[in-house]
């Protein structure tokens, strides 16, 4: 599988866990033991029955996440949350 297909994969059927690129990627290549080996120049899933069956049904240039606009935006939001939080916890004092 190729490594877009790889990263598609990651973020169709685990969006919770990969719900991008990046979070693929730091996965991939940053976690000890995340499951994947090298073979023939591959990183390849050693464990994972489903990536044998799973085809992409037509060729992707780049992989892209469902939500990731969610994602960002979800983030922004705890961000916002967070802050408003310090300036009322911090005001108290």
């Amino acid at each position: 599988m190729r490594a877009e297909e790889t990263l598609q994969f990651m973020m169709d059927f685990y969006p919770e866990l990969y719900p991008t690129r990046r979070h693929c990627l730091n996965h991939l290549f940053c976690s000890i033991g995340n499951g994947y080996e090298w073979r023939k120049g591959e990183l390849v899933d050693k464990t994972c029955k489903f990536s044998k069956r799973y085809r992409l049904v037509e060729t992707i240039e780049k992989a892209r996440p469902r939500n990731e606009e969610y994602y960002q935006a979800r983030l922004e939001m705890e961000k916002r949350l967070g802050k408003k939080k310090e300036t009322a916890t911090g005001s108290r004092h």
